[in-house]
């Protein structure tokens, strides 16, 4: 695919709107307004609280409210297996009242805050019904009722083949005794097959509305099981697994079973938000689907036979993917194990958010999408990505094999490997633009992929570290590899490449057949426009304030990126223009902060002045 310029525009082939609160923002903008749209400030101080030994306190007291169904109430302390269980003053107390059980469409099961239960699975029956889920809650003032599972149990909460369900205000932990999070021996011969919440489909068709929110999802010491590497003689990392038995251990998981039958099972309606999840082994939240033998049989997961269908983004008939999930408004940090790798590992999805979260100390990778379609991954903020538990990469955000449409906007990335992988194996089609990528240890933007059409604009790209080597866009495969694939063409206009430190010797813009730059700014020691850069601003973009890298005030380090009123960059970039091989509007009608776009042409960077 070639660039084409059209009176000054690239041809390129607004999906969700900007948060009512930055609607009409033009000049003059707010640090805690900009904050909560790179990650939700509240539920980062509230995550941060949290996982440094805060209370995790009921949000809400189902007991105060009437329900549609029967409400079934447990106190682990003062309650009564011999009690009718449908009041509060006359509760059940054990999980397995309620596992002998068939839940109707509008019933509640609520447990008292402060309870505790042990080794034993939370494991109900029945479905609700579209407006009248089954609602797993809390009654009471206090601290949120916990389920652990001492790595005990397989998982603490399992629904099977159900849906039309609620759950809410629990505090779940499955942790292996004497497990300290640090990489050895000892810890790695604790890990098992052990989940926190596990919902898992099977011959079950279509299966509809998840809604998982005001959880506190922790410590789940499972085992990281990788689709193909090495375990490299250490206990607790399997290497080699395939795709079904790899990466299904966590906090949270969907995931679909081997079928006995030739009906696909699909999840729909999935929204998991405002849950505090951390330190969960191999990772945060997880959906999956089943893949099975590519050549035969029944798999479902991968999208690699449409590889020659670009023209009708990559379309094979066994692909069945789970629909409108959303992933809102969640505070995820691995800090604390060295074996708690991706914080949302998003696979076999279309039509999915992954908005407004925190992660922090991810292993591998922040947010990954793989086998994916339409997805926006956008208001996050991603850190301190690293390499652990037998994992190659540290990156924050990457749509991976077989992945189109994936719109990766708005999100402020730091202190990571590499900022974006671009690792569209086989095909994959992305757009990057308006995100804030700083200080990454690697790369960068890492393309990396196969075949299809990346398109990377409006970002800045800024470095604080004092190193030698600085590569701004560089491929781990090889530039002379994959920047040379005539076939996954990467266009990269209005962005800016800027660079504080003064001991750079080498910057690294990568260019090739397959990279086209146009209407960008390079800045700072070292920094030199490609050959291929047909509208360069070579000098200082005058942004309002220095870029230092210190200081934890995300609102504060954002505000610094806004261009003076004298800046060159102002009305100098160039419009990105529809593809068709992308169903992505390229005007995204918002910059970084809600400001309208675009005030006559557009101006390089993440704000349009």
């Amino acid at each position: 695919m070639t660039a084409c310029i059209v009176s000054g525009a690239v041809v390129f082939s607004t999906l969700f709107p900007v948060p009512a609160a930055a609607a009409g923002k033009m000049a003059a903008y707010d640090g805690s307004e900009i904050v909560d749209l790179a990650g939700n400030r509240e539920m980062k101080a509230y995550g941060e609280r949290l996982v440094t030994g805060g209370k995790a306190l009921v949000s809400r007291d189902y007991g105060e409210e009437a329900g549609a169904g029967i409400s079934y109430y447990l106190d682990s302390e003062a309650g009564n297996d011999e009690n009718e269980g449908t009041s509060e003053d006359k509760p059940w107390k054990s999980l397995e009242m309620v596992n002998n059980r068939t839940f109707q469409p509008g019933d509640r099961i609520l447990l008292k805050a402060g309870s505790v239960w042990e080794e034993e699975t939370l494991s109900p029956k029945g479905s609700g019904e579209e407006g009248n889920p089954i609602v797993i809650g809390a009654y009471g003032d206090g601290e949120k009722p916990k389920l652990t599972g001492n790595a005990a149990v397989p998982e603490v909460v399992s629904l099977y083949n159900q849906q039309y369900w609620e759950l809410s205000d629990l505090e779940i932990t499955n942790t292996a005794a004497g497990f300290t999070g640090a990489m050895n021996d000892q810890n790695g011969n604790k890990l098992k097959d052990v989940r926190g919440i596990r919902i898992a489909g099977q011959d079950g068709g279509d299966l509809y509305n998840y809604y998982l929110h005001d959880l506190y999802v922790h410590d789940v010491t499972g085992v990281c099981a990788w689709i193909s590497g090495d375990n490299n003689g250490k206990p607790g990392i399997l290497g080699k697994q395939g795709w079904d038995k790899s990466k299904r251990t966590g906090g949270i998981l969907f995931e679909v079973l081997e079928p006995a039958t030739d009906q696909p099972t699909v999840f729909h309606d999935i929204t998991v938000e405002r849950n505090v999840v951390n330190n969960n082994s191999f990772g945060g939240i997880i959906v999956k689907q089943w893949k099975g033998a590519d050549t035969g049989g029944e798999h479902w997961a991968s999208r690699e036979e449409g590889k020659g269908n670009a023209a009708d983004n990559y379309y094979c008939e066994n692909w069945k993917p789970h629909t409108n999930v959303t992933i809102r408004d969640n505070y995820l940090s691995q800090e604390n194990s060295d074996y708690a790798c991706n914080t949302i590992y998003l696979t076999s999805v279309q039509g999915a958010v992954v908005e407004g979260n925190i992660s922090k100390e991810a292993g591998t990778c922040g947010i990954e999408m793989y086998y994916a379609d339409d997805v926006t991954v956008q208001r996050n903020e991603v850190y301190k990505t690293r390499v652990k538990a037998g994992g190659a990469d540290s990156n924050a955000i990457d749509p991976d094999k077989a992945s189109t449409n994936i719109l990766i906007q708005y999100n402020y990335i730091h202190d990571t490997g590499d900022g974006i992988l671009l690792c569209g194996f086989i095909f994959g089609t992305s757009v990057v633009r308006y995100n804030v990528v700083k200080d990454a240890q690697k790369r960068y933007i890492n393309p990396h992929g196969d075949k299809g059409v990346n398109y990377v604009y409006n970002n800045i790209l800024y470095n604080t570290i004092e190193k030698s080597n600085l590569p701004f866009i560089e491929s781990s495969g090889g530039n002379g590899v994959y920047l040379n694939k005539s076939g996954n063409m990467h266009y990269i206009n209005n962005n800016i490449f800027y660079n504080t430190a003064k001991t750079t010797t080498s910057v690294g813009i990568g260019e090739g057949a397959s990279t086209s730059y146009d209407s960008n700014c390079y800045y700072g020691k070292g920094v030199q426009a490609p050959e291929q850069e047909t509208r360069a601003v070579c000098g200082d973009p005058m942004f309002e304030g220095g870029l230092t890298g210190d200081g934890d005030d995300v609102g504060v380090e954002l505000l610094k990126l806004r261009l003076k009123p004298e800046s060159p960059l102002l009305n100098a970039g160039t419009q990105v223009e529809d593809d068709p091989l992308l169903s992505i509007s390229a005007n995204p009608g918002r910059d970084f902060a809600g400001a309208s776009l675009f005030n006559g042409e557009p101006d390089m960077g993440i704000f349009e002045y």
